[in-house]
């Protein structure tokens, strides 16, 4: 499977994103290359026993980076509330769509801290609640 190339317009933020991805992620995390399902384009994703828990995909108008953090909102209750609330504070200091979405275009307008704490913990709650959700695969 062919990765990202250069001539991609948005290739620096897309290898940028994918190394400090790779940096922040809990260690039992997979990473793959492939295509997306959807789009057909070529994306990076970090999963657990195959569920995609964050992903890349290089569009046109910018880097996408996919986090189903709704899922682990929705449940807020079963995660330590301190996260939950740095986990907001994060989103509400990024440009997030309103579909909260994240498309990166430009890193001169992201706060890399809150950058971090969005990765960092949104990968860690969403695996926290798939977890949760699956514990045959937790203890299987």
């Amino acid at each position: 499977m062919q990765e990202v190339g250069p001539s991609y317009r948005f290739h620096d933020i897309y290898v940028w994103l994918r190394e400090k991805i790779l940096f922040l992620a809990p260690p039992d995390l997979e990473p793959v290359v492939g295509l997306t399902v959807n789009y057909g384009r070529p994306d990076f994703r970090l999963q657990w026993h195959g569920i995609r828990i964050i992903g890349l995909i290089p569009f046109p108008k910018g880097v996408s980076l996919l986090l189903e953090f709704s899922k682990f909102l929705e449940h807020e209750d079963a995660h330590p509330s301190e996260d939950i609330d740095r986990f907001e504070d994060a989103c509400g200091a990024l440009p997030l769509y309103k579909n909260r979405l994240l498309v990166l275009r430009s890193l001169d307008d992201i706060d890399e801290d809150y950058l971090d704490t969005y990765l960092s913990l949104g990968m860690r709650l969403l695996l926290a609640e798939i977890q949760r959700r699956h514990p045959k695969l937790t203890n299987g």
